[in-house]
């Protein structure tokens, strides 16, 4: 027997209670969140009218604050004024006890007896009467009695020289002595003597501050003296002449009342009153105006914000006509000059710590918002400064209008001035505004042309403000400045952070380090738009080995050059116990947002306008001196401005220093007045007696700098990297990145739409490919080899972010089409097999209407050929590839085809990117030629039931199935055609055909004869006599840059920027390079550019399956004449592999890009990412390629077929077998991964042995 006692009992209550509470809780909250949801539209509304509230709340305390602070800075005046209303009200009491005594005794004159004095009325009349005196005083008026107070240069009267220091003399009045009213107006008349102090400069303490100067508040640094910008060092602003200084507060005091009336256009309540006012007199005697208006008038006048002094400076200077036109840079049509992604394009994967591929401060999101949101330039970006004075048309509808309009006796514009200040403008400014800064002046410019001459004069010391030159800063500032960079953050001690500790070693104590690194830095703001900008961003980017980059543009917000994540680190240490190099680095700080986010709230200073790329540039090295990225940065930017002499770096100041000349002897910067004949700071600079000289800092030698200046080399490279300067107006180039295809397929990835909507296989890719490459190849280079520079060319003065729309919505319409015809399910597979072979199908199918959209309009006509209706027998051999095709692919993973996709992608791009860097003359028209050749052989054999049959037969012959890959139909019928062009034909008599019937690619006799082109030899660095680097190996130095002459430069650099431009070539980040460049003259040839990579020979290990592919000529005949002696109608074809003079179409792998590293002659390291011709052996690579495309099929190709290096002998026992093996060696080559190709300029087909026995042998060896 239990017994509990009833506990369990209790136990099983307190269960169901909290059982209870829990399912009351629940219901609770679920009521909760229904009423929360349906009052939920209500929290927004609530927020906004409590912070509206708070606002309100917030000015209203700051009004009050500001007019106690108003009162409180002159409590002595008001000590002085409340002391006399003290006497004046003991001095009436006193006269009411005489009144009241005077009145009993005359009783009969009460009517003439005065009223009682109402003292709250007087205090409420002095309180109007003293924001009236401010408001005076602020416009210089009625000065005369605060003379005493603000100048000592008047004399004080005796009646004033009764009081006390800081008191007035009573004014005199014409109100008879002895009377009541007297009384009265002595007291008020006190109070209207006694101005207000220290509230604004007097006109004569502005006097005599321009006549004795302000202190100059310097920047901390090096301050260089002697120099053009400072020529002596001076502790203050130069004086002032006496007339000028007349002239100045004659204008100060206009602009003064300019500024009152551009303040009462904003004051809604004063406005009206203004507008019938003839002068500021008349409106502050006006009853209407309250004493709270007054008040807030003076409180503004007291402390105008910096916009509406700039505003009335600028008013001063503004006529009665003003031109409807915005100086600042109309840029909203020149966008970055690389196409936006597609919305299904798929970059590459990111890596950790990448940067964003945009990034934007709260401050630039708002200024391009309220840029967004600007109806019209009469809505300004702050409130309360434009009144619309619009009228209603007869149809109802209001309309805006600018005007001038007339407030005080003062004619002004209704609007803000949007254009750029003048330079008397910001001297007024700077003068009225004394205690601002550059920094406060620069957000107020509209644009970077008005900022960059506000700069120069700041440098040249224009302005007599003292706090001025603190923007200047140190010496080295201001070079940059000068050149159009704006630093405003940077990091110059990384020599002194760095440090590497590591204690103990092997058996010596355990190890332990401690290592710290550090990188210089610095960021800047540049102009956007420029083509110096352009230039100068991307020699930086060219710097790998030296510089790391970033590049964001402020008006988008977007990343136009980005680092490898991995290089984005500025500080960062490990420390711990073991090895250093066995450690994880912990990083401190990076560029990135969060460090984007801190430099911007500790910046003093922000433009007010968006037109500028933001920079961050540091050093790829870490614990580097400062001087080192500096010298590298102005040496980039002397470059980029293409200055090339010394007085050349004054070039950008030139239009500002001609306006300006020098008082020699009070040094100070003035400008040049009209029709004066004086020395300009320009033209000291470039005047005879003016000498530059560059010297050693050690021993003091003269010696001109190597290389520092703009050259015929750096001309020339530049024609590679920038060709549309030639064609565009370089003040509106938008930023472009000098790369081609291949470097963009990088970057930006691959796009999945094609992929999905499978447009890889439905298009005709060979026509895509070709297509697409003659028209950008043509827009590139057309004006390089036009040595005239016609600018008249039909499409080169299109802007290109037309061309951009333009392809985004062909782009558009194509992918639209795609989904509206996928559909069409039946039946496109044998739609497929009949495009493949070139063949139209109807007008409706989705081939039809994809290759036409594919197919440039003026080819249309051309290309159409009549509907083509297969025969029985072909229409078996296309049913059963249809089925065996849809078969396979059914099942087929989509890794595999996704990767087949990558490969045509990739394919597409590379041989665009290698005809591109091309530099055999002529190279590109002879592959358009081609290739527009073939394209038309090809639909011209179309409604031939026999040809169709040899492409079938061609295939099973070469045992090929769909079962390989999708292409292989396309691909043989592409190498038919090709093959098709050197046997018998009617192409060439057809209408299709007849413009290529004199092609010299067909005319092989005459292209025999001709001989081989004029090309540099192939030979790899192994195989290079040793007289070939006697030149290089002689020259004095240790250095690679030390070696190279300048005047190989006029030939190297061009070559290395174009592989560059293709993508051939990237920049490296390795100090130690692996080989050097080469200019060298081959026997009858011009120089040429070649690549020492000897270094890397005695690391060449051969793997045991090459064949060494140093075949002599001679062999090769030997087994020509050997197969023409067993077949007497043997037939001939020498196919050549297609290659550039400087590398093969082979890639490199990323773990060898390094070994094939090597250094300009400016120091840029670079690396190759395809196999270069000079590489140790690179002939071998070549020759196992080869071998390794036939060799499926040689064991149909079996003494046919002789390979040497990139070269293929086909030998056939006649005209039929010659076309069937050379068709098959063509498709081997050309077929997947689709990027070598059959160089047909460079090859001869279908030719007999004394064809090839008078050919030379240096067509066999090239």
């Amino acid at each position: 027997m239990t017994m509990d006692y009833g506990h369990q009992h209790y136990l099983d209550i307190l269960q169901n209670q909290k059982y209870i509470v829990v399912c009351a809780l629940e219901r609770l909250e679920r009521r909760t969140a229904e009423v929360l949801y349906k009052q939920q539209k209500w929290f927004k509304w609530v927020r906004e009218r409590q912070n509206k509230e708070e606002e309100q709340r917030d000015n209203e305390s700051k009004r009050i604050k500001r007019e106690a602070a108003l009162f409180k800075r002159h409590w002595k005046e008001m000590q002085a004024r409340m002391k006399k209303l003290r006497a004046k009200e003991e001095a009436q009491q006193q006269e009411q006890y005489l009144d009241r005594i005077y009145n009993e005794r005359k009783s009969q004159e009460d009517d003439s007896t005065d009223s009682d004095w109402d003292p709250i009325e007087e205090v409420v009349e002095n309180n109007r009467g003293n924001f009236i005196d401010l408001i005076k005083h602020f416009l210089w008026q009625d000065l005369a009695p605060y003379s005493d107070i603000y100048s000592h240069e008047v004399a004080s009267t005796s009646e004033g020289a009764e009081h006390a220091p800081g008191e007035r003399a009573p004014a005199a009045t014409n109100v008879p002595k002895g009377s009541k009213n007297k009384k009265k107006a002595k007291a008020k008349g006190a109070h209207v003597n006694e101005g207000p102090k220290d509230i604004a400069e007097t006109k004569a303490e502005m006097s005599r501050r321009s006549k004795e100067g302000s202190i100059f508040q310097h920047a901390a640094g090096l301050v260089m003296r002697g120099s053009i910008e400072s020529p002596v060092e001076l502790d203050k602003t130069p004086p002032l002449p006496d007339q000028e200084i007349g002239t100045l507060l004659e204008e100060i005091g206009e602009i003064k009342h300019l500024l009152l009336c551009r303040l009462l256009l904003s004051h809604a309540t004063l406005l009206p009153a203004a507008l019938k006012a003839d002068s500021v007199q008349e409106l502050l005697n006006d009853q209407d105006v309250s004493t709270a208006d007054l008040r807030d008038l003076c409180l503004k006048m007291e402390r105008p914000d910096l916009q509406d002094i700039r505003d009335a400076c600028a008013d001063l200077a503004r006529g009665e006509e003003e031109a409807n036109t915005d100086e600042s840079e109309d840029d909203e049509k020149l966008q970055v000059g690389t196409k936006q992604k597609s919305e299904f394009r798929i970059p590459f994967r990111k890596k950790p710590g990448a940067l964003p591929n945009s990034w934007q401060s709260k401050r630039e999101k708002q200024l391009r918002k309220r840029k967004k949101t600007k109806q019209s330039l009469d809505q300004e970006e702050e409130q309360g400064t434009y009144i619309d004075f619009g009228v209603i048309d007869d149809e109802g509808d209001y309309k805006r209008k600018k005007m001038r309009v007339k407030i005080c006796g003062r004619s002004i514009w209704n609007y803000r001035s949007e254009r750029a200040l003048t330079h008397e403008g910001w001297y007024h400014f700077s003068i009225i505004a004394k205690d601002s800064s550059l920094f406060d002046a620069i957000r107020l410019c509209r644009h970077w042309n008005e900022f960059f001459e506000l700069n120069i004069l700041a440098i040249y010391q224009h302005f007599p403000a003292a706090n001025w030159l603190m923007w200047v800063g140190d010496r080295l500032r201001i070079q940059l400045l000068q050149l159009g960079v704006i630093p405003y953050s940077q990091f110059t001690e990384a020599d002194t952070v760095t440090v590497h500790h590591q204690t103990g070693s092997r058996g010596g104590g355990r190890r332990m380090h401690s290592v710290v690194e550090a990188r210089n830095y610095i960021s800047a703001h540049i102009k956007r738009n420029d083509a110096a900008s352009r230039r100068l961003i991307q020699y930086l980017s060219m710097q790998a080995s030296d510089m790391v980059l970033m590049v964001r543009d402020a008006k988008t917000g977007r990343l136009l050059v980005k680092p490898p994540a991995e290089e984005c680190w500025l500080l960062r240490e490990k420390s711990g116990v073991g090895r250093a190099s066995k450690n994880e680095w912990n990083v401190l700080k990076r560029v990135g947002p969060e460090l984007f986010k801190e430099v911007e709230d500790q910046r003093s200073w922000h433009f007010g306008f968006a037109e500028y790329y933001d920079i961050w540039i540091w050093d790829y090295e870490a614990g580097q001196c400062y001087s080192r990225l500096y010298n590298g940065i102005q040496e980039l930017l002397i470059k980029a401005h293409r200055f090339c002499t010394v007085s050349d770096l004054y070039s950008l100041s030139a239009p500002v220093l001609k306006t300006l000349t020098r008082d020699h002897k009070t040094y100070r910067v003035r400008k040049i007045k009209p029709g004066e004949n004086v020395v300009s700071l320009d033209g000291e600079i470039h005047s005879e007696n003016t000498r530059f000289v560059f010297a050693d800092t050690r021993s003091g030698k003269e010696e001109s700098p190597n290389k520092l200046f703009y050259n015929e080399a750096d001309m020339l490279e530049d024609q590679v990297l920038f060709p549309e300067e030639s064609v565009e107006d370089p003040s509106k180039t938008p930023f472009r990145e000098a790369t081609g295809g291949m470097s963009q397929f990088e970057s930006s990835g691959f796009d999945l739409e094609r992929f999905v909507h499978d447009v890889d296989s439905d298009l005709d890719e060979f026509d895509r490919e070709h297509e697409e490459y003659e028209d950008t190849f043509i827009d590139d280079h057309e004006h390089e080899e036009d040595d005239d520079g016609n600018e008249d060319e039909e499409g080169e003065d299109e802007d290109e972010d037309e061309e951009d729309d333009e392809d985004e919505k062909d782009e558009d319409d194509h992918y639209a089409t795609v989904d509206a015809n996928k559909e069409h399910e039946e039946g496109s597979q044998i739609a497929k097999i009949l495009t493949s072979l070139g063949i139209r199908d109807t007008a409706d199918s989705y081939e039809e209407q994809t290759e036409s959209l594919s197919a440039p309009k003026e080819q249309e006509e051309s290309t159409v050929v009549e509907r083509y209706v297969p025969s029985k027998e072909v229409q078996t051999y296309i049913d059963n590839w249809v089925n065996s095709e849809s078969s396979y692919y059914d099942d087929l993973p989509m890794y595999d085809q996704f990767m087949d996709f990558m490969d045509r992608e990739k394919a597409t791009v590379f041989k665009e990117s290698f005809h591109k860097a091309d530099l055999q003359p002529g190279a590109q028209r002879q592959y358009i030629e081609m290739c527009s050749m073939m394209k038309k052989m090809r639909r011209h054999l179309v409604p031939s039931d026999a040809k169709t049959l040899e492409v079938f037969a061609l295939i099973g012959w070469m045992q090929l199935t769909p079962l390989m890959h999708r292409r292989v139909l396309r691909d043989m019928a592409n190498a038919h055609a090709l093959m098709s062009l050197f046997f018998p034909t009617d192409f060439f008599y057809s209408e299709s055909g007849l413009e290529f019937k004199e092609s010299m690619l067909i005319n092989q006799v005459e292209r025999m004869k001709r001989g081989p082109p004029d090309r540099r030899s192939y030979t790899s660095n192994k195989y290079r006599p040793k007289e070939f680097w006697r030149e290089l190996d002689e020259r004095p130095g240790n250095y690679f840059q030390e070696k190279i002459p300048p005047d190989w430069d006029v030939v190297a650099r061009p070559i290395v920027a174009r592989l560059f431009k293709e993508g051939l070539i990237g920049p490296s980040r390795l100090q130690a390079v692996a080989g050097t460049i080469l200019v060298h003259k081959e026997s009858n040839r011009d120089q040429d550019l070649y690549f020492d990579f000897r270094g890397n020979i005695s690391t060449i290990v051969m793997p045991p399956d090459l064949q060494d592919p140093r075949i002599s000529t001679s062999s090769l005949r030997s087994s020509i004449q050997r197969f023409a002696s067993k077949h007497p109608t043997a037939r001939f074809a020498i196919l050549r592999l297609w290659s550039a003079p400087h590398f093969y179409p082979l890639m490199l792998g990323f773990d060898k890009r390094e070994n094939h590293s090597f250094a300009d002659s400016v120091g840029r390291s670079w690396e190759w990412k395809f196999i270069p011709k000079d590489m140790p052996c690179s002939e071998w690579s070549i020759h196992h390629q080869c071998r390794m495309r036939l060799q499926p099929f040689m064991h149909l190709l079996k003494g046919k077929v002789e390979i040497r290096r990139d070269l293929f002998i086909v030998m056939g026992t006649d005209e039929e077998d010659l076309m069937r093996v050379a068709t098959a060696v063509t498709y081997a080559v050309q077929t997947k991964p689709w990027r070598l190709e059959i160089d047909l300029w460079r090859s001869f087909v279908n030719v007999d042995t004394a064809f090839l026995e008078e050919m030379e042998d240096a067509w066999l060896d090239q």
